[in-house]
């Protein structure tokens, strides 16, 4: 440029900085089981399997609500790429509460939430199997009954939290690193992070940015016996620029059936 420039013109698309989680959630049973029944063995190890069963939770479209998403795993700092930068850790956690429907309903899926989040590419595991991902959802109970969590009881209309897992290699090879996501086939070298050649390093990792992650969360039968009654740790001037601005979302990873508690 010179003093005299006016304008300037970008040669590829402007993308997304920030990766986006779509996830929602349905009932994997009509009945759930509470954790009863191991809590009162803890307590007298002198019961049979006889004893003290498990309550049972009747599905139905109150019986709980969905109140926010909270995302493990992100990085402290990221860099002018939005990408985290050198020696940062991923022990951050982003608490989503704008939820588009609180309601679960007894069948079928529950209205789509949205979450903004940063790449979660590690520098250190190029070429390796990229980090995991924790995402912990808030619940309030409304099923009319108490029940047993992990280790505390949920009482009826208290907050509780249930765990699920995005493991990034799930039923995915391993010799091939860009599996599960569909790559767009123009302007990759926009894209962080980058080749030698400055084309874009094609490694799958759970958030990537400009790409939706999405994750269908299911509360299997067992699931309540994981809940917890805390939050819990999931410890990561006058130039005018001429742009084409891409605003699609990539898709990237899918994560289907995720049953929350395992």
């Amino acid at each position: 440029m010179v003093s005299t420039t006016r304008s300037v013109a970008m040669q590829y698309n402007i993308n997304y900085g920030t990766a986006l989680l779509k996830s929602d959630l349905k009932y994997g049973a009509a009945k759930l089981q509470d954790n009863n029944h191991a809590i009162q063995v803890a307590k007298n190890p002198t019961l049979t399997d006889a004893d003290e069963p498990n309550a049972e939770i009747t599905v139905t479209d109150n019986t709980f609500k969905l109140k926010g998403i909270l995302v493990g795993g992100v990085p402290t700092t990221v860099g002018w790429d939005f990408l985290p930068v050198a020696g940062t850790t991923y022990g951050q956690c982003i608490y989503d509460k704008a939820i588009a429907s609180d309601a679960i309903p007894a069948s079928g899926t529950s209205a789509p939430n949205y979450t903004l989040v940063w790449d979660n590419w590690n520098e250190a595991l190029k070429g390796q199997k990229q980090n995991d991902v924790y995402i912990c959802l808030e619940f309030e109970n409304n099923s009319g009954k108490d029940f047993w969590g992990q280790h505390n009881i949920i009482r009826n209309g208290g907050i509780f939290y249930m765990i699920g897992k995005l493991d990034p290699d799930a039923g995915r090879s391993t010799a091939d690193r860009s599996e599960g996501v569909t790559w767009p086939t123009d302007g990759l070298q926009a894209l962080p992070p980058f080749n030698a050649d400055g084309s874009t390093l094609k490694e799958r990792r759970v958030f990537m940015q400009d790409f939706m992650t999405t994750a269908n969360f299911v509360i299997g039968d067992k699931s309540l016996q994981k809940a917890y009654s805390t939050v819990p740790d999931l410890r990561s001037s006058q130039i005018s620029l001429g742009l084409s601005v891409d605003l699609k979302w990539e898709t990237g990873l899918i994560f289907d059936n995720v049953i929350l508690g395992q």
